[in-house]
Formats: C-alpha cells, structure tokens, sequence
C-alpha cells in the first residue's frame, strides 16, 4: 500500500476512534464535526475530506461494531464443545458486548441506522454477518441430533436475536437493575444467565 494511502487510513482510524470515544462519553447529542475536529486537533475542513458527514462516520463506525459483534459470537462458539452450549455463550457474549460498550451498541441498530433499502451492499453484510454467525451454529446442532429435528435456523436465530437485543437493551436503559426503584434486580448476572438459559431452552428445544 503506498505511504499516502496507509497515512489515509490512519487519519480514518483516528476520526472514528475520536467519534466513538465522543459517542461513549457524550451520547449521539455530543458528536459533531467540529467537536471530532477540535478532538483530533485538525481543521474541520480537513475533517470533510475524509468524511462528508457525520452520518457517513456513525456509517463506518456501524459497519465496523458488526464484524466487532461477529468476531465476539465467533470467539464464543469456539470455547464450547457442545451444540448447546456454544449457543448459550453465543448469548452471553452478545450481552456483554452491549454492556461493555453501550453506545456502540446503540449505533448498531437503535441510533440513525439507516432504512434496509438505503443499505449498500458492504453494509448489508454486515448487518448479517452477525445473524450467519448463529445460524450457521444453529445448523451444526441440527444436524448433530442435538436440537429438534423442525428447527428452522433462520427463524430460530431470529428468534435468538429478539431475546438477547431484549434483554441488552433493558440493561442498558436501566430498567433490569440492581438500582431499579421499585423492582430492583439483586444479581443483574445471575439474572441474565437465568434468562437466557430459560428463553433458549425454548428455542432449541
């Protein structure tokens, strides 16, 4: 790669570093182009010839937190042997990855995500790749006898989606807390280890 464009990419790295760290510390509201500028200590202008605007960084910065997603799930499924149980730490991480960086996890799908048809190709993919992930585990558990025989992997890994962005997303809000006001959950792990354990079961079988 030529020394102009490796300096290119660096620079891109950068602003979406800066973006990210602005987003975690200041919520979406906090995110300008000049507020990464002054961040990065460049001018806006210079700024605008990497990114044209500030949905075309949460863009890259979305794109980018998927394949994330995607490598965690991957991770997950390699540190269990069995079917089931890879399907449970696929779970776990995917909670703890929205724990650990909650903002992150917003511009994945909550925050400005753009319409399906407005996706381009690569962006598509992306949104995917997590989904692939679980299905293809799904699958493997399918043929291994493990889970029903009527297990359909698509709709089972759509399903798995709707209770682990459920639970994720009532974390990050507040409302499944230890500080709750008036139902407080006493051990937030425990519970989501109870939950998921509950809820997959119904869905594997």
């Amino acid at each position: 790669m030529p020394p102009n464009h490796r300096n290119q990419d660096d620079i891109r790295r950068r602003i979406l570093d800066t973006t990210l760290t602005l987003g975690t510390e200041h919520g979406a509201e906090g995110i300008t182009m000049r507020g990464i500028a002054s961040r990065l200590g460049i001018s806006t202008t210079a700024l605008y010839q990497h990114f044209d605007s500030k949905a075309s960084i949460l863009r890259e910065i979305r794109r980018a937190g998927l394949s994330k997603l995607a490598d965690r799930l991957r991770d997950a499924a390699v540190s269990a042997e069995e079917p089931a149980a890879r399907i449970h730490a696929m779970a776990r991480a995917y909670v703890t990855f929205a724990r650990e960086q909650p903002w992150l996890y917003t511009v994945l799908g909550d925050e400005d995500a753009p319409e399906w048809k407005d996706l381009l190709e690569e962006e598509a993919r992306a949104f995917l790749e997590p989904l692939e992930v679980v299905r293809g585990a799904l699958r493997e558990g399918v043929r291994a006898g493990v889970f029903r025989k009527d297990l359909d992997p698509t709709q089972a890994a759509y399903e798995m989606w709707a209770v682990v962005h459920g639970v994720a997303s009532l974390l990050r809000t507040g409302r499944i807390s230890e500080k709750h006001p008036t139902v407080p959950v006493s051990d937030t792990n425990q519970f989501v280890e109870t939950y998921l354990r509950h809820a997959l079961q119904g869905i594997i079988g």
